[in-house]
């Protein structure tokens, strides 16, 4: 407890009140939910990147396709030698045409903007499939190690209580005078020990469900549900 009012920053002689409990025992189960790669917020903005890389693959492909184009112009002039009269006499016109575009030759600088397109989403497309093989692989991790932290947690919780039995069944015998002061200092440090572990096993449970959330891109939601 002094070590925790040291780490917080608390003054040694005020007492702490917890007020909050975890939940053990039966009360630990795994994150619900899936895996999911729509919420994995690296995976939405590289597939926004593939998108416009493959847009500008379009763009310029295109650009080697003729375009038709229509126009037209109307307007109007005054004449007139004096300033004063010019405006009395407008003399419009009118034009309409097609325009056709057909490109010919560009010193192959297109082909090779198209290329150097092409390779950029090619890479675009391969580095999306290496992380997304990243992710998996994150996911799976730590839904190993989830596994792991809270096979941990059942096994220290026994642990617990068998030391908490050996210390119970100590005690009684050294009040009759059947066990030694060392058999009684003994069952203390391994009831104390079993204590130390289970809460350190607790904690690294925990710190796997972060892992799982951030693994699942669940991060922020599970945060907001504390």
């Amino acid at each position: 407890m002094d070590q925790l009012k040291r780490v917080i920053g608390m003054p040694l002689d005020q007492q702490v009140a917890l007020v909050d409990t975890l939940p053990v025992g039966g009360g630990l189960r795994r994150p619900p939910g899936s895996f999911e790669l729509d919420r994995i917020s690296g995976y939405r903005y590289n597939e926004q990147y593939l998108l416009m890389y493959g847009i500008d693959v379009k763009r310029k492909h295109n650009a080697f396709l003729p375009t038709l184009s229509a126009y037209g112009r109307y307007g109007a002039n005054a004449q007139g030698n004096d300033l004063s009269r010019s405006y009395d006499n407008w003399y419009d016109f009118a034009a309409v045409g097609l325009k056709v575009n057909v490109p010919v030759f560009s010193g192959l600088r297109r082909v090779s903007q198209i290329k150097q397109s092409e390779l950029t989403l090619a890479s675009a497309k391969e580095q999306q499939r290496s992380n997304v093989m990243g992710w998996e692989l994150d996911y799976r991790n730590a839904d190993t190690r989830l596994k792991a932290s809270l096979a941990n947690v059942e096994n220290d919780q026994e642990n617990l209580r068998l030391a908490e039995r050996v210390m119970t069944i100590t005690e009684q015998q050294y009040r009759q005078g059947t066990a030694l002061f060392t058999d009684l200092l003994n069952a203390d440090y391994q009831l104390k020990e079993a204590r130390n572990n289970y809460t350190s096993s607790l904690l690294q449970h925990y710190l796997a469900i972060i892992d799982m959330n951030k693994a699942k891109g669940t991060l922020l939601d599970f945060a907001n549900s504390l």
